[in-house]
């Protein structure tokens, strides 16, 4: 799971690429020049933010990624922390495995 940010998730390639990254389990970022497009396709997947967006402005592009950094910032520390969980967790498990193989 990851945080994507698809432009031109207005329509064509950029929608089927938002609703695929969705289906498994991505949050999303649907941005398109025309808001009203990309509200469309954030309406048809789960746990996306739709964006105006225009690539050949940097400001624009900033706007972008700070409104996804607001929306999404805690749900991205959260996995953070689960997939520091697991990792600890299983380094913890390989430790205990390598230690009763070796006595």
């Amino acid at each position: 799971m990851a945080v994507a940010v698809v432009t031109g998730a207005g329509s064509g390639i950029g929608a089927a690429t938002a609703r695929a990254l969705a289906a498994r389990g991505d949050d999303v970022v649907c941005a398109d020049i025309v808001k009203e497009a990309a509200e469309e396709t954030a309406r048809d997947v789960s746990n996306a933010l739709a964006v105006h967006v225009d690539v050949s402005d940097a400001a624009s592009c900033d706007a972008m990624i700070a409104a996804a950094i607001d929306r999404f910032a805690r749900s991205m520390a959260s996995r953070r922390a689960r997939a520091s969980r697991s990792t600890a967790r299983a380094t913890s498990s390989t430790r205990r495995t390598s230690s009763a193989s070796s006595t």
